[in-house]
């Protein structure tokens, strides 16, 4: 009789500990999908960043570009 109530406690214990490594599973995914959705707002960030960088170069470029030309232009006449 203590036999069977031992698997009985052994199968009960089995079955939280699968349970609870079922829960730890899903809370370590879930820091993982959160991990990834900051990772992936970060890089839309830089993207961002880089890209008004460069928009920015360009405008310049083409402002100092512009006013040189302005500026050779009123100089040869």
């Amino acid at each position: 009789m203590k036999n069977i109530q031992k698997e009985e406690e052994d199968g009960r214990y089995n079955r939280e500990q699968e349970l609870f490594q079922g829960f730890a599973s899903k809370k370590n995914s879930k820091i993982h999908e959160e991990q990834l959705v900051a990772a992936k707002q970060q890089y839309e960030i830089t993207k961002d960043i880089e890209s008004y960088k460069r928009s920015t170069r360009r405008k310049v470029y083409c402002s100092l570009h512009e006013h040189e030309k302005l500026n050779n232009d009123t100089d040869s006449d």
